[in-house]
């Protein structure tokens, strides 16, 4: 047998010799189990897309992406930082007089499962809505946290009971001045990182009277409207309400499942100097709590960032947003930011507050 090498013929032997023209000769080695050729594993839809996404990532980070995003990220949480000092932006107030905490009492919010959204249904004895094109709906102001709108109405009692009743647009919804009547607002679906949900005070065939978390009008009274019930709403019971009373000073956080009150637990004594002259009962709502109910799974994570617990506020910013929180109140006096720090106690309480609860101050 013979084979080619180098340049010239190379012969096998009998013996495992190689030999070629030039003399050499050199000796063969027997194959050993290490050397056997063994056959490629078959290439898998799996491995193929675990390849691709392993070259993608490493083009991203030679481009520098994750640098980038991890610099956006300390920026995020610098700003958010900053947001959550209650000084930052305002003038250094003057010496004030020590503030007795309030007294706060705090039972259980339920659990997830006790909200049970329900999809409204039309009513065919109802007023009818006046027909809106998607452009139109656009056109209207949205009645969001810290916005002025007001085309739309006034509580018509604001001394009434707030029920527990409430509602969430799942679309972008019109607001109306009454049943049938003309549009004069947009409730979206979200404020901020949280679902919108709006106390429903007054019922109607196929309408319902709500809250809204707009700026409150001139005279103190809240924001509302009507919305045309339709499969693009849900109802749902609150379970939970938060009252005010600044002439005892107590501050209480109570979960009401259909007409039963559970037992409240006192965490403090009632506290004086509360200035109480010529106030009345008004109702209002948390607009953004900082409960993770109904908030996806990724956004969970930039709640307490967006939200400060530690701290109410009539604006979007800063902390829980209670629209319409008096300047003084059994919480204490609104700072520069329209805000007031909230005790420990009382944080632990207004964690499993979700948007929607009613919030009665006297």
């Amino acid at each position: 047998m013979s084979g080619r090498f180098g340049d010239g013929v190379a012969v096998i032997s009998g013996g495992g010799t190689l030999a070629d023209p030039t003399g050499v000769r050199v000796q063969a080695v027997p194959e050993t189990e290490l050397e056997k050729t063994r056959p490629m594993r078959p290439l898998t839809t799996r491995t193929l897309v675990l390849r691709a996404i392993w070259l993608r990532l490493v083009g991203w980070w030679r481009r520098g992406a994750t640098v980038n995003l991890l610099l956006g990220g300390i920026l995020i949480a610098l700003l958010a930082i900053l947001l959550r000092q209650p000084g930052v932006g305002t003038p250094a107030a003057g010496p004030t007089e020590p503030v007795t905490p309030p007294t706060t009492t705090f039972t259980p919010a339920p659990p997830v499962s006790e909200r049970i959204p329900v999809t409204a249904q039309e009513d065919p004895a109802a007023v009818p809505p006046q027909n809106l094109g998607g452009r139109a709906l656009a056109a209207l102001p949205a009645a969001v946290v810290g916005a002025a709108v007001p085309e739309v109405l006034r509580d018509p009692a604001p001394g009434a009971e707030p029920g527990s009743v409430v509602l969430h647009p799942t679309v972008e919804v019109a607001i109306y001045a009454e049943p049938g009547g003309p549009a004069v607002a947009m409730l979206p679906p979200w404020q901020m990182l949280s679902p919108t949900w709006v106390p429903v005070v007054d019922r109607r065939p196929g309408w319902a009277l709500v809250l809204l978390p707009a700026r409150p009008h001139s005279n103190g009274a809240a924001s509302a409207g009507w919305i045309h019930l339709n499969p693009t709403v849900q109802l749902a019971n609150a379970g939970v309400r938060i009252e005010l009373n600044a002439a005892t000073g107590v501050v209480t956080v109570l979960a009401e499942l259909g007409r039963t009150k559970p037992e409240r637990s006192v965490l403090g004594h009632p506290a004086s100097g509360h200035p109480t002259t010529g106030r009345s009962a008004s109702r209002t709502f948390v607009a953004i709590g900082a409960s993770v109910d109904g908030v996806p799974w990724f956004l969970r994570p930039l709640l307490p960032i967006a939200v400060n617990a530690n701290r109410m506020c009539t604006g979007p910013l800063g902390g829980i947003s209670v629209p319409g929180l008096p300047a003084t109140s059994a919480l204490g006096s609104l700072d520069g930011t329209g805000c007031v720090p909230l005790p420990a106690a009382l944080c632990q309480a207004l964690a499993t507050v979700p948007a929607g609860a009613a919030v009665v101050t006297r």
